[in-house]
């Protein structure tokens, strides 16, 4: 059974789907897994003998070989000719849907993002083009409902987002996928202490403010340092971030690029942490979401300041790990005084409704109730 999958701006060996869906589709026993994705600057091991890599987009594309990336992918797929096509992004779905017409593969979209109402929050683009792009990715995602065999969710709140999805949806949430050493301890009982911001680096998702805080904290107490490991797809804020924090390089230490790092880099960098920054600006696309953060940084015993939200709230209470701020207003003092009195535990690794592994058999009897050969 040969199963592509595909992405365009993520890199071949992406947490969710590689680390996530393709390691846990290779495990069903007549699977052929071909992953086709970013190029990466490093050599990608796939791990598996059964799993493929196909670079679609070089490891920095520029704006035309994004839009060949499409093309190229129609072109792997009648090289494959897969029984099965898993798209995670909208920008691959107008050439698997006419694969789709004229082959007759299985379609699975894997929805990591409600991609239009990013658009209309993120406010990159004029209005009118802001709109219009929208509209189009909406229109290609109810175009493909018909045609598609499973959807499947990175978040339960996109039921409600998307709902013309919901007849053939699946919730696989992008929950931990490693346990991180127990550190069992206060922040008052460390020679420093670690704050971390990893993930994707963009305004919006709250980047300035982590370094607004930072600076804040280190004034009142020369332990704070902050680690920032991520990709930044956009030069300006890229730029703007290096001049920002120049001044706080002592305690301020940056590792960004436009290419994404590999996963176990980022995995390294919050295992050696101590206190995980979600600062996410308080947009409606971030609102219902459960951050792939507070999975990973709770199963790495870190402790959590973020942003007040009702429902991470919620989801960080049984760990008792986690300070609730207001980004956009930071008392440092406070905070400070809140963080000395988090103690930094880890989910436990009985619960197995925490961690990728509970997803993974839900996973591959989607994929087996095919019932392709």
């Amino acid at each position: 059974m040969k199963i592509v999958i595909g992405s365009v701006l993520k890199p071949l060996d992406d947490v969710r789907h590689y680390h996530k869906l393709g390691l846990s589709l290779a495990k069903i026993s007549n699977a052929n897994l071909f992953i086709a994705a970013r190029a990466t600057p490093y050599q990608a091991d796939s791990k598996r003998e059964n799993i493929c890599f196909h670079a679609i987009s070089p490891v920095q594309p520029r704006f035309i070989q994004r839009l060949l990336a499409p093309f190229k992918f129609g072109v792997y797929l009648l090289k494959v000719k897969p029984a099965i096509i898993i798209a995670c992004t909208h920008e691959l779905l107008i050439v698997i849907i006419l694969y789709r017409i004229i082959f007759g593969a299985k379609i699975l979209y894997d929805v990591q993002e409600n991609y239009a109402l990013n658009l209309q929050e993120n406010k990159r683009f004029p209005s009118w083009l802001t709109q219009l792009l929208s509209y189009w990715i909406r229109a290609k995602e109810r175009l493909c409902t018909s045609l598609v065999s499973q959807f499947w969710l990175a978040e339960t709140c996109y039921l409600e987002e998307m709902p013309f999805m919901r007849p053939k949806a699946t919730v696989f949430e992008n929950k931990s996928l490693f346990f991180g050493p127990p550190k069992d301890l206060f922040p008052a009982s460390l020679p420093l202490i670690r704050l971390l911001f990893s993930g994707t680096i963009a305004k919006e998702n709250g980047i300035f403010e982590a370094v607004q805080l930072a600076v804040g904290l280190h004034a009142i107490d020369a332990r704070y340092q902050l680690h920032i490991i991520g990709c930044c797809h956009n030069a300006s804020v890229e730029k703007e971030i290096r001049l920002v924090v120049s001044p706080y390089s002592e305690f301020i230490h940056l590792k960004i690029s436009s290419i994404p790092f590999g996963y176990e880099a980022i995995q390294e960098t919050i295992a050696a942490s101590h206190i995980g920054l979600v600062p996410y600006r308080p947009q409606r696309n971030f609102r219902d979401k459960i951050p792939t953060k507070l999975y990973e940084y709770t199963a790495a015993s870190l402790g959590i300041v973020l942003q007040d939200n009702s429902i991470w709230t919620q989801f960080c209470a049984p760990f008792q790990n986690a300070l609730s701020i207001d980004f956009q207003q930071i008392d440092a003092m406070k905070i400070h005084t809140g963080i000395q009195n988090l103690r930094l535990m880890p989910a436990t690794n009985s619960d197995q409704s925490f961690f990728w592994v509970s997803e993974e058999e839900k996973l591959r009897e989607a994929v087996q109730a095919l019932n392709i050969q």
